[in-house]
This record gives C-alpha cells, structure tokens and sequence, in this order.
C-alpha cells in the first residue's frame, strides 16, 4: 500500500501507523526546574544583600578619604586651614582664613555635609580636639601638615570596619578588617 499526502498535509495512512511522537516536559520535570531556580535565586539575593554592606563600607572610606586628601590639597592651594567636624553619623567641612570658621560655598561638592548610612557610624580620635556638642574637629594647615588621627568607620550589623590613619604630613592609610568567627 502506498501512502499519499493529501494537499491538507494529511497522509491516506491508517490512524493507527500516522502516530505522532508528543514532545514537551512532564509536571515533575517542571517543578525540580522551579524549585533549583527558586534555590539558586535565594541564595544571589543573600549573598548581594552581603557584599552590598561591604561595598558601602568600603564606598564610605573611600569617599571620606579623598574628602581628607581633597581637605589637605585645599589648605596648601588656597593657604587657609581647612577643617572637617567629625560625627557619628557624617561630617562637615569648613576653612578660616582668618579667625572665624565657615562653611565651603556650594562649589566646592567635596565638601558638602555628608550623612552616613545607618548602618554605619563614624569613631574618630584626633588628639584634643574632641568636644561633646560639635564633635572631633580634624585640623589641615596651609604648610601641608595636618593633626594625627585614627578614623574608624563601623558598620553595626556586621561588625566590619575600616581605619583611616592621617598622620601628620597629611599622608593617609586605609585598612580593612573582617569581624573575628565566634568561637564555640
């Protein structure tokens, strides 16, 4: 028996010898599809939400120490003392010329008020310059040199933080710590 193609696209063949092969994917295939995808999904969604943390720390440092060098190369071009007001939670910026202390004009961006994220706080030691109402004042004097300091920055969810030293040439150091495993 020959088979003939109608111009449907229909074959004369029996019903029985015309089976087509059915493709596609059972129900119990899909749901292990769903649910490794559900798994690898969560477990991105984690591990951002923890690298995002170390990334504002570390985004956090590294814009307050080009607010500290910016500070430095400030006091020497412009031969005035620039200063940054250290809080726990930001800092601000100001210059004298003279006797009085003022805020940068909008110009200058660097030095614009900044607010820290709250998940993190600032810890400053600069040797006495501390007061309880203004905060820790950070000094930088047109001949390039500056007051020591330790600025510490402290992310208080995680416990990771980053130390800034300023030392008196103005120079500055950033390192990074980890918090310690808890010990069982």
């Amino acid at each position: 028996m020959r088979t003939r193609i109608l111009p449907t696209g229909r074959s004369t063949e029996p019903a029985s010898r015309n089976r087509q092969i059915e493709s596609g994917f059972t129900l119990i295939e899909l749901l292990v599809v769903v649910t490794i995808v559900g798994v690898l999904a969560s477990s991105v969604v984690l591990s951002i939400g923890l690298v995002s943390r170390d990334r504002q720390l570390a985004s956090e440092a590294e814009r307050l120490g080009q607010v500290i060098e910016y500070a430095s190369s400030t006091a020497i071009f412009r031969g005035v003392r620039v200063a940054l007001d250290l809080k726990s939670d930001g800092y601000t910026a100001s210059h004298t010329g003279g006797k009085e202390w003022m805020a940068f004009p909008e110009s200058y961006p660097m030095f614009r008020p900044h607010t820290l994220p709250s998940t993190l706080e600032l810890h400053a030691q600069v040797p006495a310059r501390s007061d309880e109402d203004r905060g820790t004042r950070l000094v930088f004097l047109p001949e390039g040199l500056a007051e020591p300091a330790v600025l510490e920055l402290v992310d208080v969810l995680e416990g990771s933080r980053a130390i800034l030293a300023v030392s008196s040439m103005g120079d500055l150091e950033v390192e990074y710590h980890s918090p310690e495993p808890v010990k069982e």
